[in-house]
C-alpha cells in the first residue's frame, strides 16, 4: 500500500517546521525592540526549577546531527556519586524540582552508577521529576530497561533516527540496530508489566517523512503496540546547528537547519540553566557547547563553593547581562537555540 505524503502525521512535522521558523523570527522582532526600549532582564526572577548532570561527556554514538561526531571532548569523564551527592543535597535545599541526567555531549547509560544516582534524586523531598535522554543502545545491556523501571524514574526519553537499520546506522553512524531495537523492545515491556509507572518517549531525528517512520514494520511490530498516555512519539522538525559546528551539509535527506535569530539583544532563557559537569564544575546554559564544555560558561566548582553562590555569583550575572552591553560569549554568538529570556 503506498503511503500518501500529506497524511496528518506529515503536516504536523511541517506545521511544526514552520512554527518553529516564525518563532525565531519572533524572537528578532522582539530582541530588537528590546533593544530599542532598553529593556533588561530582572537578576532577582531568575528561578533554578531544574538541574542538570553531565554524568559522563562519553558517547558510544556519532550522531550527524550532534557536534560529538566532529569534536572530541577536551578530557573524558564520569561523574564521581560524591559530586553528584553534593550537588543534589544542594538543589533540593534550594527548594529543587527536576533532575536531568542529559549531558549536554555524552550518553547516560555509559555510567556504571546512574541507577545509584537515579534512586538517590528521587529519594530527596523536593525532587518532583528525574528523567533523561539516551539513544537507547544499553537499553538492553545487563537489564538496564528493568533497573530503570524499577528504580522509579519519573521519564526516559529515546533520541531515535527511525526503526529501520540502514536508516539508523546512517544517522547514528554505528551499526547496533538490533540491540537497540530489541533493548526499547524489552524497555516498554517491563514497563507495560509494571503498570506503566515511567512516561517513555520515542524522539524521531529522522531523514524521513514521518509517515514512512510509522509504517515501517518494526515500528508497527514492537513500538506501536505499547503506545498510549504514557508512552508517546514525536518528531524534530529542525535542528539546531550547536553553535556553528553543524550545517546542513551534515544533515541527510529531510533534515533542516533551525532559523537563527539574529538580534541577541536580551540574555537567553537558557541561561538561567545549570549543568553540574563530571568534575564538579557549575556551567550555565545545558544545551549546547562551541568547543568544549569547559568554557567560558563555567562560572565555578562545587567542590569550592555551594551551589547557590555559584549561580548566582556575579560571574554568572554578568555572563547573563553580557547580552545586553553587547559581549555576548563566543560559545553564544550564531547558536540557533538562542530564545530571549523575557522576565
Amino acid at each position: 500500500m503506498k503511503i500518501m505524503i500529506f497524511n496528518i502525521n506529515n503536516l504536523n512535522f511541517f506545521l511544526g517546521r514552520m512554527r518553529s521558523w516564525f518563532r525565531s523570527l519572533f524572537f528578532d522582532v522582539y530582541c530588537f525592540l528590546a533593544k530599542l526600549f532598553r529593556l533588561k532582564i530582572n537578576e532577582g526572577k531568575i528561578v533554578v526549577g531544574r538541574l542538570y548532570f553531565e554524568v559522563t561527556n562519553i558517547c558510544n554514538a556519532r550522531c550527524r546531527f550532534c557536534v560529538y561526531s566532529k569534536k572530541n571532548p577536551d578530557k573524558y569523564g564520569t561523574m564521581p556519586f560524591e559530586i553528584f551527592k553534593k550537588a543534589a543535597d544542594e538543589f533540593n535545599g534550594m527548594g529543587g524540582g527536576g533532575i536531568s541526567f542529559t549531558p549536554t555531549i555524552g550518553e547516560p547509560l555509559l555510567d556504571p552508577g546512574l541507577i545509584d544516582k537515579v534512586k538517590y534524586s528521587l529519594s530527596l523531598p523536593n525532587i518532583k521529576k528525574v528523567y533523561f535522554y539516551t539513544n537507547g543502545i544499553l537499553l538492553g545491556k545487563d537489564d538496564n530497561y528493568k533497573k530503570l523501571i524499577d528504580s522509579g524514574i519519573t521519564e526516559i526519553e529515546i533520541s531515535i533516527a527511525a526503526f529501520d537499520k540502514e536508516i539508523h546506522k546512517k544517522i547514528h553512524q554505528i551499526d547496533v540496530y538490533e540491540q537497540t531495537l530489541d533493548g526499547i523492545h524489552k524497555l516498554l515491556q517491563y514497563n507495560d508489566s509494571q503498570g506503566r509507572k515511567t512516561k517513555i518517549g520515542i524522539n524521531f531525528r529522522s531523514p524521513v517523512l514521518p509517515s514512512v517512520v510509522l509504517g515501517g514494520e518494526d515500528f508497527k511490530k514492537y513500538i506501536k503496540p505499547f503506545l498510549g498516555n504514557d508512552v508517546s512519539y514525536s518528531f524534530l522538525s529542525t535542528y539546531d546547528n550547536w553553535c556553528g559546528n553543524i550545517t546542513n551539509k551534515d544533515l541527510y535527506g529531510i533534515m533542516k537547519m533551525r532559523r537563527i535569530v539574529h538580534f541577541q539583544y536580551l540574555p537567553c532563557v537558557r541561561m538561567s540553566d545549570a549543568m553540574v559537569l563530571f568534575d564538579g564544575s557549575i556551567r550555565l546554559c545545558a544545551c549546547r557547547i562551541k568547543d568544549s564544555e569547559f568554557d567560558e560558561l563555567v562560572i565555578g566548582n562545587i567542590k569550592n563553593q555551594s551551589l547557590k553562590e555559584i549561580i548566582f555569583s556575579s560571574k554568572a550575572q554578568e555572563l547573563r547581562n553580557s547580552f545586553v552591553d553587547g559581549k555576548i560569549p563566543v560559545t553564544c554568538k550564531n547558536c540557533s537555540l538562542y530564545a530571549p529570556n523575557k522576565n
